[in-house]
């Protein structure tokens, strides 16, 4: 009899232990990770419309990393950019393509064209920009498929505290 009470009590510990496990991993995940749903195409070619991701909440981001930002005239609406320059950097656009202190960028092979048109810059900022001197923990995002996108060239550069998290994992 007292050895059936000692395999009961060791199969209820490890019951406890396993959902102990479970809601402690869930917990973990709900404070370091974040589910998104891409909803548009202003990423597209690396983050199809549709896409299901995972971004980590914490940690340093730097160039080339996507991110999730909170949409700045829309306090609950956020958007997926890729950030393309940050602190210190002067950033520029000519003719669609991208520089960043004066030198073209090597993330211009993730821009997305499907506009043959060059807009004038008096017409708008999407194919040629000014250049814009980005002062410490400011950021300049833009989406990969740079016709479809609203981004920094319409709102302007973002602050760090408006990041939410960088992109972890994708599921196509």
């Amino acid at each position: 009899m007292r050895r059936n009470e000692d395999e009961s009590i060791n199969i209820l510990a490890k019951i406890i232990i396993v959902c102990a496990g479970l809601i402690l991993g869930f917990a973990v995940c709900r404070i370091f990770i974040i589910p998104f749903s891409m909803t548009d195409s202003s990423m597209d070619g690396s983050v199809p419309k549709g896409s299901k991701i995972l971004l980590l909440r914490f940690g340093k981001v730097k160039t080339g990393d996507i991110v999730l930002v909170r949409h700045p005239d829309d306090s609950g609406k956020f958007l997926l950019k890729r950030i393309v320059a940050s602190s210190g950097d002067m950033v520029e656009i000519r003719n669609k393509v991208l520089y960043i202190n004066d030198q073209r960028s090597g993330l211009n092979i993730y821009g997305l064209f499907s506009d043959e048109r060059n807009l004038p810059l008096n017409f708008t900022d999407r194919d040629t920009m000014t250049v814009v001197k980005l002062e410490k923990n400011e950021y300049f995002l833009l989406g990969d498929n740079r016709d479809r996108s609203y981004d920094s060239r319409d709102m302007g550069v973002f602050t760090g505290n408006m990041i939410k998290g960088k992109l972890l994992y994708m599921f196509k």
